[in-house]
């Protein structure tokens, strides 16, 4: 396969792929309903949202209970033969909206910043429309996770329950910036999200910069082939792809991987997405960075769920330990999966999330809150586990040495063994062998599709 098809393949998985929705869709039966909305903003900015609503013959004529999802991915123009969400087939109201700056809503893209505000906002008007019934849960996998965090950062009344799914509540330190440095992988996300999606309307993101039509357009083609590079030249670095590493190369051997400073490293992408630029102003914790965590404000029920190869491993669980030392209702699922593929599957991760707001929001006593709170797949043994706390009790510390040949061993040297040496060069970087940037089905067991009713002790 040419190196152009398979950048252009890994960019559109960057941008829409790795997204799996926890909703489902049908295509419903005549009697549902749907509508457009431009909902304001505190600021004025409208956002384009869109209602669906169950069939009233059904369920009634409402209030309903409602779920909300708030997506940078776009959640499409609707007509007059969509497919219905799920929610709706079970007694909810769903509600989708393209967040700021993104397709069809008004705005600048900051990349997530302003989306505690937003989502309180969205809250606050659903919670006054006549098909609301007061009870509003939010959910979203991966971004659209992200923007469920951060919409449940600013309490609101009307918030009951919410589903982070394989995201995170503090996205700067979390990921952004692991360990304090910046990731490459979030700028290449940054970039693609910067060359597809950018809202065109009025007062929206190209609007509000004050660009034509024509000179938006050329600057969005120039960042796509921009994110083009950037994906070619660091393909060589899995080595798990076809045809490795024959038709691969270095990202050392790309003059844009390679360009230092990062700020102003590309004039385009700098102009259409300024936000960028910001986020690489703050490289050290700050003010700034402790607006994307919302661990410490968020106050209503959570589930968690993610796999062991998903690069949000360690972004939920921090999220489940910080929620559950205040004592809010969490729970927390680990499968043996990756981004984009969860634990058994999406239609079994969708049934328990609606299990899930089935408890908080419709009252319904399913027997989720009597379910352990964390289930974890246990990878050594081959097995799904329970616990009540993470780490579990059973868990115990082990000190592993590198001895001679390579070897992790739980005894130390003797002083005997020969050293081991080799060159650090930058030029010539070590690859990186699967774990939590694993993008392939390589690195999942079987055990990801198992059935998610665990046995309770």
């Amino acid at each position: 396969m040419p190196k152009i098809k398979i950048s252009i393949l890994i960019i559109t998985l960057l941008v829409i792929g790795l997204v799996i929705s926890p909703t489902p869709i049908v295509l419903a039966e005549p009697g549902p309903s749907f509508f457009d909305a431009m909902v304001p903003m505190r600021d004025g900015i409208q956002l384009y949202t869109r209602v669906y609503l169950p069939d009233s013959d059904i369920w009634g004529p409402g209030p309903y209970p409602v779920i909300l999802q708030r997506t940078p991915y776009g959640i499409g123009t609707a007509d007059s033969d969509p497919r219905w969400p799920l929610e709706i087939e079970l007694g909810y109201a769903r509600v989708d909206q393209d967040t700021r700056g993104r397709y069809s809503s008004q705005g600048l893209d900051r990349l997530f910043y302003d989306d505690i505000s937003d989502g309180y906002d969205t809250l606050d008007w659903i919670a006054t429309q006549e098909w609301c019934d007061g009870n509003i849960g939010v959910s979203g996998y991966s971004a659209p996770g992200l923007t469920t965090f951060m919409a449940a950062g600013e309490p609101h009344p009307n918030l009951k329950a919410i589903a982070p799914l394989s995201s995170s509540g503090n996205v700067m330190n979390d990921l952004t910036f692991e360990g304090g440095a910046f990731r490459g992988d979030a700028l290449i996300w940054g970039v693609g999200q910067t060359a597809f999606g950018l809202s065109t309307v009025t007062d929206g993101h190209g609007d509000l910069l004050g660009l034509s039509p024509s000179e938006f357009n050329m600057k969005t083609i120039s960042v796509m082939l921009f994110a083009q590079e950037l994906v070619t030249y660091v393909e060589w670095h899995n080595p798990t792809l076809p045809d490795w590493p024959a038709i691969y190369q270095k990202a050392t051997e790309s003059a844009q991987w390679m360009h230092l400073p990062l700020y102003d490293f590309h004039d385009d992408l700098s102009t259409l997405q300024p936000y960028m630029q910001e986020i690489l102003n703050h490289p050290s914790q700050d003010e700034w960075r402790d607006h994307y965590k919302v661990y410490d404000t968020v106050n209503v029920p959570t589930l968690l769920v993610t796999g062991w190869y998903d690069f949000f491993v360690r972004c939920q669980i921090d999220a489940f330990i910080a929620l559950q030392e205040r004592d809010i209702p969490v729970k927390l699922i680990v499968g043996p999966s990756t981004h984009g593929d969860p634990p058994f599957g999406a239609d079994g991760l969708y049934e328990y999330v609606m299990e899930w707001f089935d408890y908080w929001l419709k009252g319904i006593d399913d027997g989720i809150m009597d379910e352990p709170t964390i289930q974890y797949y246990c990878l050594e043994a081959d097995e799904w586990r329970w616990a009540d706390q993470w780490p579990p009790e059973e868990a115990r510390y082990v000190n592993y040495y590198l001895r001679e040949g390579g070897v992790l061993s739980a005894d130390q040297a003797t002083g005997l063994e020969e050293p081991a040496s080799y060159t650090y060069d930058p030029m010539d970087p070590v690859l990186t062998m699967g774990g939590a940037n694993e993008p392939s089905g390589q690195a999942i067991k079987a055990g990801s599709q198992k059935t998610l009713k665990l046995p309770v002790p």
